[in-house]
């Protein structure tokens, strides 16, 4: 923690030649307890339901969902900062802190200064509502054409808790709710198929799809889509797809985890860290999030038991939903943020915070409101609607199956994306800018393969993942990041018969798996730490446990 030690501090060591009434300095607080959180969730879902059978093919169903969640976060060793700077300014040694890490504190004022308490329970109940039908409308020569039909409703009730603060500080919660009613239909039309085969045409089957959500309170939505599956000779397919999509905000989303300005250290692309100041709360003129989406591909059945798969597919987002609170590397992004007003610097950040902190009455979390009012950088952490972004890329996948004998079989299957753009602008008019490849944005290239073997009931399996390499454009000169490719193994023994009736006689099935079993390091990545992870590796990209040793029991019934 960055503070001011005055000169009044009993322990106030003056640098020869210095003549100020104190300094700065990044206390490292080694003697005070660490505020490590601590938490846990629950949850619970019982969704009954009825199938009955209709005249020809047709069948209905219909179901009810009722279920909760809680969650609960908690830290209760914060530092209390108010005190801190009390015990800096002291000149009596039994209640003064000591700045030089000496340890000649009094330990009985050490637990007053570590006492801040951040409690965020969350509170969840969700009803559900589910009818649908499905079933053959006619006959064509290619096949039947199938009609599938549906409604859902869903009721979601969430209490958002919060206590920060001194230890006596009560948890409030606020309350929000949402119902969201959808109806959906699908058709599914089999222009050639096995009774109407001809050269060229082994199948033809198209299919459409439309469906109207209505929230409560985001607003209403109808998407469309359309695709179609071309089988020119048996073991190769052809097929495309068209449609558009809507995501409505979350209620976090919309109204925050809460409504204050956080002090925090921002990564200062001239070097070193700034500290600032960023905005967390509701945003009521948060839109929901729309997508037009596109895919050609094929799959291709060379020989028996390979199969072989390629996807070229777009994506077009607009009024993207994103969060800058936890962004600690967003000025090294500033140019990107211009005219959003979400990145203010100098005077105009002063005016912000001062606006924010009086008229507005907004708390300060990590120093007192005189000290976040010193400062010169902003952040709007809230969710915003930043713009629009395209994506575009291919998916590729290969699966093999060699039978070695009866009772053993080798499985390979390897899966990839590899995108070819990804450009984003922070409003509709605003150019699109390259981010691909580069920290906290979508990498160019990932793929996981797999090998296992199979004898009898037991399975032995290797999985390695590979995350490629990318640009760190934080600091003034561009890093390169190396690749992570970490190795998992696992050997799954498989007791009794999954398909029995009974509940003793139902399988039985035990696992032990090593996790990055090589101790795969993460590459360095020159970032400050955050509260969420990072601080010389890239927490999005790769993993900092290393090798982790896991078993587990599984029971069917």
């Amino acid at each position: 923690s960055n503070r001011n030690v005055p000169q009044t501090n009993a322990w106030f060591v003056r640098p020869a030649g210095y003549l100020g009434t104190g300094y700065p300095i990044d206390l490292l607080l080694t003697d005070l307890p660490r505020n490590d959180t601590s938490g846990y969730a629950e949850s619970w879902q019982l969704t009954p339901g009825v199938k009955v059978k209709l005249m020809g093919d047709w069948e209905a169903e219909a179901l009810v969902g009722y279920g909760k969640t809680n969650d609960f976060s908690g830290a209760y060793t914060g530092l209390n900062t108010a005190a801190l700077d009390a015990a800096l300014a002291s000149s009596d040694p039994n209640t003064a802190y000591d700045p030089y890490g000496l340890h000649r504190t009094n330990p009985a004022i050490l637990a007053g200064l570590a006492n801040q308490i951040f409690l965020a329970p969350t509170n969840g109940k969700l009803t559900t509502y589910a009818a649908r039908a499905n079933g053959s409308l006619f006959e064509l020569p290619g096949g039947s054409i199938k009609l599938a039909v549906g409604f859902e409703r869903q009721e979601f009730n969430v209490a958002l808790g919060s206590a920060r603060g001194a230890p006596t500080t009560p948890i409030t919660f606020r309350r929000f709710g949402r119902n969201v009613d959808s109806a959906y239909a699908e058709l599914y039309v089999p222009v050639f198929g096995p009774g109407n085969a001809i050269p060229g045409f082994e199948r033809l089957e198209f299919n459409a799809a439309v469906r109207h959500d209505k929230y409560s309170d985001v607003g209403n939505t109808t998407n469309p889509k359309f695709g179609v599956n071309w089988t020119p000779v048996n073991g190769i397919k052809l097929r495309g797809s068209y449609g558009t999509s809507f995501r409505a905000p979350t209620i976090p989303e919309i109204y925050g985890n809460s409504n204050n300005l956080f002090i925090q250290n921002y990564s200062n692309p001239a070097g070193g860290t700034i500290q600032g100041v960023a905005l967390s709360g509701a945003n009521l003129d948060l839109k929901p999030e729309t997508a037009t989406t596109w895919s050609v591909g094929a799959d291709f059945e060379p020989v028996s038991n390979l199969r072989l798969s390629v996807t070229y597919w777009d994506v077009d987002y607009k009024n993207q939903v994103l969060a800058n609170l936890s962004n600690l590397a967003i000025l090294g992004q500033a140019s990107f943020y211009t005219g959003t007003g979400i990145i203010l610097r100098d005077a105009a950040a002063q005016a912000r915070i001062l606006e924010l902190t009086t008229t507005g009455g907004i708390g300060v979390v990590g120093g007192s409101a005189t000290a976040a009012q010193a400062l010169t950088v902003f952040v709007d952490g809230r969710s915003r609607n930043l713009g629009v972004s395209k994506t575009r890329g291919f998916d590729v996948a290969i699966d093999y199956r060699l039978d070695l004998d009866d009772n053993d079989t080798l499985r390979f299957n390897a899966s990839g994306t590899y995108l070819t753009t990804y450009k984003i602008a922070v409003s509709p008019a605003a150019p699109m800018v390259d981010r691909l490849n580069t920290i906290f944005n979508p990498l160019k290239f990932k793929a996981r393969a797999a090998l296992s073997w199979e004898h009898e009931s037991v399975t032995v399996r290797g999985v390695l993942t590979h995350v490629g390499g990318y640009d760190n454009n934080i600091p003034t000169t561009v890093q390169k990041v190396s690749s992570y490719n970490p190795v998992d193994l696992s050997v799954t023994w498989r007791v009794g018969d999954d398909n029995a009736e009974g509940f003793f006689e139902k399988g039985l099935t035990f696992a032990i798996e090593a996790r990055n079993v090589f101790d795969e390091k993460p590459p360095f990545v020159l970032i400050a730490p955050n509260g969420n992870g990072s601080g010389g590796y890239d927490a999005s990209a790769a993993d900092p446990i290393g090798r982790l040793f896991a078993a587990s029991v599984r029971k069917a019934f």
